[in-house]
């Protein structure tokens, strides 16, 4: 751990959401063969993945905020 951690609280900072982002990654099921892929990429492939996941995620919430759609009941055959 850097002295930083403990002494500045900029670096604590930065370090605790370094720490936060290798939860969700290791939480989200990203493993060291994904992080090494988009590593590889270009700056242009990785900023089209990361507009992927943004999108993902704005869809993901819009569905978590709006109220669940009524089924259509069905009707009995004639």
């Amino acid at each position: 751990m850097p002295i930083g951690y403990f002494d500045d609280g900029d670096e604590a900072e930065r370090i605790e959401s370094q720490l936060a982002l290798l939860a969700v990654m290791r939480d989200g099921g990203v493993d060291n063969a994904t992080l090494r892929t988009l590593a590889d990429l270009s700056p242009e492939g990785r900023r089209m993945i990361s507009e992927m996941i943004t999108s993902a995620a704005r869809m993901e919430q819009r569905r978590a905020t709006q109220p669940p759609t009524a089924e259509p009941t069905p009707q009995p055959p004639q």
